[in-house]
């Protein structure tokens, strides 16, 4: 499916899946999507902006293409995964529950979001299922507003991956300085070189 045209949920009413489908959104346009997957794979191509907003029982994504924005309640299995490719990302919006899947880093980023005037995203977790995967290229985890947390748990790293997490320690009031945690040991208070904070401090 490929549009380049603006789908909100006032136009594409309900959205069901299936089988595994590849999805393009062209010149920056934005589709958001009410519905079912079924437990089908998605493919979410282009530079445009892929959004859910009530849509159920998700199994894999692969962001290799624009934005992917998670404001559903649920994520669907916890055993399937998000791959996030170089050069794309993956948004939460205002999540306030604790979603579960497994995330792959693959030179993308992730960004937390919501609203600038009010506190958003006060219980809003992340827990990777089986860690973070740490594929090659340089991925990112990124601030914009909400209070989320990353649940990194163990980070698995493969060869050529690196991580640079948003430096969010001047934050105060409703915007969360702590937004990552994991469970992979440290030596002296550093995780390794292939981790940062800010840029350029070693964690």
């Amino acid at each position: 499916m490929n549009s380049n045209t603006n789908w909100f949920t006032g136009n594409l009413q309900q959205f069901y899946l299936r089988d595994n489908v590849t999805i393009g959104k062209s010149n920056g346009n934005r589709l958001n999507v009410n519905g079912d997957a079924g437990g089908f794979a998605m493919t979410l191509v282009g530079n445009g902006h892929f959004t859910t907003d009530g849509f159920n029982n998700m199994g894999n994504v692969y962001v290799k293409g624009g934005q992917f924005m998670m404001q559903s309640g649920t994520f669907g299995s916890s055993s399937t995964s998000v791959v996030i490719n170089t050069g794309t990302y993956m948004s939460f919006w205002e999540r306030n529950n604790t979603l579960n899947k497994r995330i792959v880093l693959n030179g993308g980023a992730m960004f937390r979001t919501g609203g600038s005037t009010a506190a958003v995203g006060t219980a809003g977790v992340l827990d990777m299922t089986g860690g973070l995967v740490l594929a090659a290229g340089h991925s990112e985890i990124r601030h914009g507003s909400s209070q989320m947390i990353f649940k990194l748990n163990g980070i698995n790293r493969e060869t050529g991956g690196t991580l640079n997490i948003q430096d969010t320690a001047a934050l105060t009031g409703f915007q969360n300085p702590a937004m990552v945690t994991t469970t992979t040991s440290n030596t002296n208070g550093i995780i390794g070189g292939y981790l940062t904070y800010g840029k350029n401090t070693w964690q």
